[in-house]
């Protein structure tokens, strides 16, 4: 009864899922409602619908679609600004226009160049017109550089647009924009232009731009590197190549930043949502075209806009108390802005960031819902191995407060600047100890591993297990995503041994937990590849699973884990493997993962003929031999 109550309450409380766009339009249209903004008659609006529906469905024969496309378009002519300017009739030609022949842009190009205040400044059509321009700089960035690789530029003669015609108008566009800086700037839906013209200017794809595009220009090698979750630079991570933009492009936005530097405004750019998304795409466009342009808006930003709002009084308090923080980090707006001229500044400027906003105060914002992100930055960006050194000092002694409030992707950042600059290897692993509770008494430490992974203090991780006081023992509910990253790295670390015996102590049982799960199994990725791992530690762990290789094999991330310590394992240890998984082949094959570990490593091969197995590994192992010259020797 007690459980059938929990059911009900449980299902009363569920969080009902959001209506679709679609969903939304009919049941407006039913109402006899057709469209937020200009509103449409019941028979056009209706046909919106209809073919929005069939856009998102699959069609058998390209052809079908593109009549499709062409028609909807045809219902359009005459009433292009109307239309664009109704909320379903806005999302419609949006996408209509990115799957429009060349051949149909030039009618809406006309038109909107004749209206371009009004569809800029409008909720609905400056969706529409943030579209035609990304599809006309596309085109024209194509055509420019098909002719300057040589191409035939006129091998699609139907088209009705040239390419000198596609960069007049986006020109065109781009220069209204300009002329009206001051007051678009502040327009919620014109400010989404600007930023659309800026990134075209660019030959950047805008980010609400369809896939295809996007995966295009990766191909070329135009779009700039984008940091993961975590922000880690990679170190070799190759310069972004610049490839050649159609004439005028680069001028005018040149003109766009020379023209922002100068606002009167311009601190007060960084702490109001839309101007401060401008700025952030006005800096990956400039990395992209002008690098130099590029350093000079971050200086100005530095200061003028992130430490200049601090008056007199505070100065003042500065010198009798501690320092305040930096008053960049009051808006969400100013700290977005602050994260990305992280991203794209120098060392030079990283180090004057550091110094003016972070330093001082890298606990408190390590350990705050809107800041964090910024310390992760910073940690990313940082160069310097002298600086880095001053940072850990002043951050590794508050791990605990970070890990208390949540904020691990700090720690995270930090373990990865350790790698990357190779500084501060052993104190990082020596405070983290002391953060999760397990670097005194001594006999604690070989539990840095388990607490690590479940980002859980000794204390927290014993009282909620039910096992055996004196060892506390890894919860699979308990599994963090950041903390198995944090083992995967500090696992690479050039003396890696705590965290190596760490591993090895840990009972048979847990580490078949740990190599199962979704978010522990990457930690033996990590542990067979580290060069900083021998091959004795390797035979050691493979001890420690013996009894457990079947349940590996049929678990769907046991049977990566195991198949990553089988590739590293000498003849001796993989026919140990083997002779387990052999007595138990009816259960190995009972599962998809099973079938495909008994497939590759020739699971009946070995059972019915095993000294033509042995033959055939001895095979592949001379083969690698041969070709170690070239490959390099297996890591021992």
């Amino acid at each position: 009864m007690a459980a059938s109550e929990e059911s009900q309450h449980g299902l009363k409380f569920k969080r009902k899922r959001k209506k679709s766009f679609l969903q939304n339009a009919k049941g407006f249209g039913k109402k006899g409602k057709f469209g937020h903004g200009t509103q449409l008659d019941q028979d056009t609006y209706d046909y919106f619908i209809r073919v929005l529906e069939l856009l998102r469905g699959d069609f058998d024969n390209p052809e079908d679609k593109e009549s499709l496309v062409k028609n909807a378009l045809d219902q359009t002519e005459g009433s292009e600004i109307d239309q664009s300017s109704n909320q379903v009739g806005a999302r419609l030609i949006e996408s209509l226009i990115k799957l429009a022949p060349p051949s149909a842009l030039p009618r809406f190009m006309d038109v909107f160049a004749s209206n371009l205040r009004v569809v800029a400044t409008n909720r609905f059509a400056s969706h529409v017109l943030q579209s035609l321009i990304a599809t006309v700089a596309k085109f024209a960035l194509d055509k420019f550089n098909k002719n300057e690789t040589g191409k035939n530029s006129l091998e699609n003669s139907d088209e009705n647009i040239s390419e000198a015609s596609a960069t007049e108008w986006v020109l065109k566009v781009a220069k209204f924009a300009l002329n009206n800086l001051e007051e678009f700037l502040w327009d919620e839906y014109a400010n989404h232009v600007i930023r659309t013209v800026l990134l075209s200017l660019a030959g950047l794809p805008p980010s609400d731009t369809d896939s295809n595009w996007s995966a295009s220009q990766k191909q070329k090698g135009s779009v700039p590197v984008v940091f993961s979750s975590s922000f880690c630079k990679l170190e070799d991570e190759p310069k972004q190549e610049v490839i050649p933009l159609p004439e005028g492009f680069s001028d005018v936005l040149k003109d766009f930043c020379k023209r922002i530097l100068s606002l009167p405004q311009f601190s007060e750019l960084a702490y109001t949502n839309t101007t401060s998304a401008l700025l952030q795409t006005l800096l990956s466009a400039l990395s992209r075209v002008h690098p130099k342009l590029k350093k000079k808006l971050i200086k100005q930003l530095v200061d003028q806009a992130f430490c200049a709002r601090m008056t007199d009084e505070d100065d003042k308090k500065d010198a009798e108390d501690t320092p305040r923080i930096s008053p960049v980090f009051t808006t969400d707006a100013s700290i977005r802005l602050l994260e990305a001229a992280l991203e794209y500044a120098s060392s030079k400027y990283v180090t004057q960031m550091y110094a003016m906003c972070f330093m001082g105060h890298l606990i408190d914002l390590a350990t705050d819902l809107a800041t964090n992100f910024c310390v992760q930055r910073l940690l990313a960006s940082i160069s310097d191995k002298n600086e880095f050194e001053a940072l850990f000092d002043e951050l590794a002694p508050g791990m605990d407060k970070i890990i208390a409030s949540g904020r691990s992707g700090v720690l995270l950042a930090l373990c990865q600047a350790c790698k990357r600059l190779s500084a501060k290897q052993g104190p990082f692993i020596e405070q983290l100890m002391k953060a999760l509770d397990c670097y005194e008494p001594a006999d604690r430490r070989p539990l840095i591993t388990p607490l690590c992974v479940s980002l859980c203090t000794y204390g927290t991780l014993k009282t909620e297990e039910k096992v055996a006081p004196e060892r506390p023992g890894v919860l699979k509910s308990k599994f963090n995503l950041h903390g198995s990253l944090i083992v995967q790295c500090m696992l690479t670390f050039n003396k890696p041994i705590k965290i190596v015996n760490s591993l090895l102590e840990m009972p048979g049982s847990e580490l078949k937990t740990l190599m199962c799960d979704t978010k522990g199994c990457h930690i033996m990725d990590a542990f067979v590849k580290s060069e900083f791992v021998g091959e004795k530690s390797r035979e050691r762990l493979l001890h420690r699973l013996l009894g457990s290789y079947v349940a590996l094999a049929c678990s769907k991330h046991g049977s990566r884990a195991l198949e990553a310590l089988y590739a590293v394992s000498s003849l001796k240890n993989q026919m140990k493997i083997m002779e387990e998984l052999a007595g138990r082949e009816n259960l190995v094959m009972g599962t998809d993962s099973g079938r495909i570990i008994a497939n590759k490593w020739s699971l009946d091969l070995f059972r019915h003929r095993k000294n033509e197995w042995k033959q055939l590994q001895s095979q592949k192992e001379r083969t690698k031999d041969m070709f170690a010259d070239i490959i390099g020797p297996a890591k021992s």
